[in-house]
């Protein structure tokens, strides 16, 4: 009898091992996703992230997370590329919107497509002025359900803080109401860098940083500017970062100017 027990407390262990490895194995893999397309956006390799988009686009899910999961990456690879390729931005954008949208459909607490939803909507204004209105209700909408399910979401602080920098005081916005939510933003991200594993998805921590050097940049403070754009760099090594916004503020110009301020 003892002799079966063991046998059969052995056998739950490995169970268990080997349960936790495929589970390791599956968050490395889904890491690395992450990780390449962060490398991608901060390279300025768009064909690379096109490829990335196509291999996502053939991956068969084991499972309706790992669905929904693989669709976030799409969508947030769109995203980027707007970002990036501002010719074709709109359609990068929209087909963003689209993505998110399919996955809230199936999943509605979807915290992260809530936050990509509104900086898309954000990002949208430029090319879509007359609908400006509607896009910022969408941001906000978007926004006030994400913070409903996580408050903390460091992502979300984020792109509130972003929108924050283009509304006027009055509304609930402005240079210090934005500061303080980059500055919240870093603080949670610290925090969910610094526990076990890594967290998906994991862009926007070096973003924070930039836009509040940005903000420092506003106020006329270069040498606070500089300091909070060389942590963007050790974050995420951005070219824009380092061959255009540090050599504009070492020659003592504001970098307001290329986030339309």
């Amino acid at each position: 009898m003892r002799v079966l027990l063991v046998f059969v407390f052995l056998t739950l262990l490995l169970t268990t091992s080997n349960l936790k490895a495929e589970q390791d194995h599956k968050d490395s893999s889904l890491n690395s996703i992450s990780d390449s397309i962060q490398r991608f956006y901060s390279l300025s390799k768009t064909e690379n992230l096109k490829e990335y988009e196509e291999l996502l686009l053939n991956k068969k899910a084991n499972s309706e997370e790992e669905s929904l999961l693989v669709q976030y990456f799409i969508a947030l690879i769109n995203y980027r590329l707007g970002l990036l390729d501002y010719e074709n931005g709109e359609t990068y954008f929209q087909k963003c919107l689209d993505t998110n949208n399919n996955i809230l459909s199936k999943s509605a607490e979807y915290t992260e497509a809530h936050v990509l939803t509104a900086a898309c909507s954000n990002a949208m204004i430029r090319y879509q002025p007359e609908q400006t209105m509607a896009l910022s209700l969408k941001s906000r909408n978007a926004l006030d359900a994400a913070t409903k399910i996580d408050s903390q979401n460091p992502r979300l602080l984020f792109i509130k803080g972003t929108s924050a920098v283009y509304i006027p005081p009055q509304f609930g916005g402005g240079i210090d109401e934005a500061s303080q939510l980059f500055t919240r933003a870093i603080t949670y991200f610290r925090t969910q860098n610094s526990t076990e594993g890594k967290q998906l998805p994991k862009w926007g921590f070096d973003e924070a940083y930039l836009w509040l050097g940005m903000l420092k940049s506003l106020s006329g403070e270069q040498g606070d500017a500089i300091s909070a754009l060389t942590k963007s760099l050790e974050i995420s090594d951005n070219i824009w970062v380092k061959n255009t916004l540090i050599p504009t503020l070492k020659r003592g110009e504001s970098i307001a100017q290329y986030f339309g301020l």
